[in-house]
């Protein structure tokens, strides 16, 4: 019996030992969770207080305002400082609605040529207290150039798509009239004078031939046409493709 108690008491002992390892572990820091997340994220962050002066900010914001406005941001200076002169004022009255308890939401780009312009999608939102006293807003900014620029080559290509619609539409014109009236005083003429070749005297047989003469030539033109149209067609194609 002791023999038995002692394993139990051994047992226990073990027990004891793994839980008390447990209880030694370190917990979760909850704030500092928040701000691995908060630094990690691909969108940019910037908090202010009511008179827009900067209170905390993630890396991507950072990084952001130095590519786009030259400038680090630092706790404690004023945000509408940072922007260019001609958008401090709208920025100004996106402040005040926020300040307001509204929401906004608005795009805005940065660069000088189309080949260098990023676009960012902003959110201003107000920010509480326990006790819903406004300490002031956020914003968020994400960089959707890749977005616009899909939406800006999904519009092209919508174009392309329509003037080539266009281009057909014209093509199917010349042959249902052009090419199809030609033809119809070609067979009509060269039918009657196979059906009447014997009744056909040589003044009816040559204004015949002329009809038919200038029949196939309009009808050379309209095919001359036609040629020159798909080989330009084929031309700006390389050219776009290039």
């Amino acid at each position: 019996m002791k023999t038995q108690f002692r394993k139990y008491s051994s047992l226990d002992s073990s027990v004891k030992n793994i839980s008390n390892k447990k209880k030694e572990k370190l917990p979760v820091n909850p704030e500092a969770s928040l701000r691995t997340i908060f630094d990690n994220t691909s969108v940019a962050y910037v908090q202010v207080d009511k008179e827009f002066n900067i209170i905390t900010y993630n890396q991507t914001a950072a990084a952001g305002y130095k590519r786009e406005l030259k400038s680090d941001l630092v706790q404690g200076k004023n945000l509408i400082d940072y922007l260019p002169k001609e958008r401090k004022e709208l920025a100004r009255k996106r402040h005040e609605k926020v300040l307001h308890g509204e929401k906004i939401n608005y795009e805005i780009n940065y660069g000088n040529t189309e080949e260098n312009h990023t676009f960012y999608n902003v959110s201003m939102f107000p920010v509480y207290d326990n006790l819903n006293n406004m300490l002031g807003l956020i914003i968020s900014s994400e960089d959707i150039t890749a977005r616009k620029k899909a939406e800006s080559e999904k519009e092209k290509v919508m174009a392309d798509l329509v003037e080539r619609n266009r281009d057909l539409e014209q093509f199917a014109h010349i042959i249902s009239h052009n090419l199809r009236s030609q033809v119809a005083n070609i067979l009509g003429i060269s039918n009657l004078v196979v059906s009447n070749n014997s009744c056909i005297n040589n003044k009816d047989h040559k204004i015949l031939m002329a009809g038919l003469a200038v029949s196939a030539e309009k009808l050379d033109f309209v095919t001359k046409g036609l040629n020159n149209i798909l080989e330009d067609r084929r031309v700006i194609n390389m050219k776009t493709a290039c």
